[in-house]
């Protein structure tokens, strides 16, 4: 979790790429980075019909549940996480239980095409 950069409700933190990732303004610029992207992505995802009727990942249906979908199912968002490194996963539950995306650090340096 960030905290807002200053009040109302803004979290503006840029990342430092001469400091190490781990560092706490990188940390919180990344938690925002990744908060907007997930949101756009639901977004777009929405549009195209990763809806509440097709169990998509909502904290609140807002009334929209139709059927048997479920809310308080939220997707849980990691970056940085120190449990892998290099990589990125996501588990998709049953609807009703959160998502969980973890991003790992990279220490690859070189790039090959």
């Amino acid at each position: 979790m960030t905290s807002e950069s200053s009040d109302g409700l803004n979290f503006r933190f840029t990342f430092n790429d001469n400091q190490d990732p781990t560092d706490a303004n990188n940390i919180a610029a990344s938690h925002v980075n990744a908060f907007y992207v997930a949101n756009t992505v639901h977004d777009v995802a929405y549009r195209y019909g990763f809806t509440e009727d097709a169990f998509n990942f909502q904290f609140s249906n807002l009334g929209r549940g139709g059927g048997n979908a479920k809310g308080g199912d939220g997707v849980l968002l990691s970056v940085q996480d120190l449990s892998g490194v290099n990589n990125a996963n996501f588990a998709t539950p049953p609807d009703g239980q959160s998502g969980i995306c973890r991003m790992f650090i990279w220490n690859l340096t070189s790039m090959r095409y």
